[in-house]
C-alpha cells in the first residue's frame, strides 16, 4: 500500500483540494489498495482484506516475479511430485514467455483481488451478528465497493459481484435454504442495485452538466 501511495504521488504530485485532482486519482488503479490499507489500519486486519494488498504487490512487480518463476520452472519440472502436472507447467511457461501472457496472469490476479474484496464485504455483513461487529467499517467498506463498482476501469469488480450474485442465488434457491434467507438476500440485492443506479444517474447528469470525468466523479461521490 505504501508503494501504491508513492506511485500516486509520483503520478499526480502532492494532494490538492480540488475536483480535478480527485477525478484523476480516483481513475487510478493504485487508489484502491491505498483506501483498503487505511480502512484496515483504522479497524483491524482481516485475511480477505489483506489478500488484495498482497496480490496488488504481485501485479506491481509482475515482471520480476515472472522472471523468478520462469527461472524456477526447470527445477519444478524435475521434481517427482510434479510429474503429473506437465501440461499445466507447459502452459504456465508459455504464458511467462510473452508480455501478453504476463498481462493475462496479472488480470487473473486482479480478479482474485476483486473477489476477496467482495467476499470481505459479505463477511462484514455477517459479522454484524457477532460481538466483533464494526458498523462503521461495514459502511465504509460497502461505500468503497460502490465506488469501485462505478469507477473501476478493468471491470473486474463487476465480474466479482456477478459471480457472487450467481453463487448466492443458487444457495437461496436450494430446497434446504430457509425462505427467510432468500427474502433477505432479495431485499439486500434490490437495495444495492438501487444504490448503483442512483449513483450512475447522478454521475451521468453531472457529466452532462460539467463534462468529462470530473463531472462524472462529482456525481458518483
Amino acid at each position: 500500500a505504501i508503494e501504491s501511495l508513492l506511485l500516486l504521488f509520483h503520478s499526480f504530485g502532492r494532494p490538492q483540494l480540488n475536483m480535478e485532482y480527485a477525478a484523476k486519482v480516483l481513475q487510478s488503479a493504485q487508489i484502491a489498495p491505498v483506501m483498503l490499507a487505511f480502512m484496515l489500519v483504522a479497524s483491524r486486519p482481516y485475511l480477505l482484506g489483506v489478500l488484495p494488498l498482497v496480490l496488488n504487490e504481485l501485479m506491481i512487480h509482475a515482471d520480476y516475479f515472472a522472471a523468478q518463476l520462469k527461472g524456477a520452472l526447470p527445477q519444478i519440472r524435475a521434481m517427482p511430485q510434479t510429474a503429473s502436472f506437465g501440461p499445466q507447467i507447459a502452459f504456465v511457461e508459455q504464458q511467462l514467455n510473452s508480455p501478453a501472457g504476463i498481462r493475462n496472469i496479472t488480470n487473473e490476479i486482479s480478479k482474485m483481488g476483486a473477489t476477496c474484496e467482495t467476499m470481505q464485504g459479505v463477511f462484514l455483513v455477517v459479522e454484524i451478528l457477532l460481538p466483533s461487529r464494526n458498523f462503521m467499517l461495514v459502511y465504509m467498506w460497502w461505500q468503497y465497493l460502490l465506488m469501485r463498482y462505478l469507477m473501476d476501469p478493468t471491470g473486474h469488480i463487476k465480474i466479482a459481484f456477478s459471480n457472487l450474485d450467481t453463487n448466492f442465488s443458487q444457495i437461496c434457491s436450494h430446497q434446504y435454504c430457509p425462505a427467510l434467507v432468500g427474502k433477505g438476500y432479495v431485499l439486500i440485492r434490490g437495495f444495492m442495485l438501487d444504490q448503483v443506479k442512483s449513483k450512475q444517474q447522478g454521475a451521468q447528469g453531472a457529466a452532462g452538466r460539467e463534462g468529462g470525468i470530473m463531472g462524472a466523479v462529482k456525481g458518483a461521490m
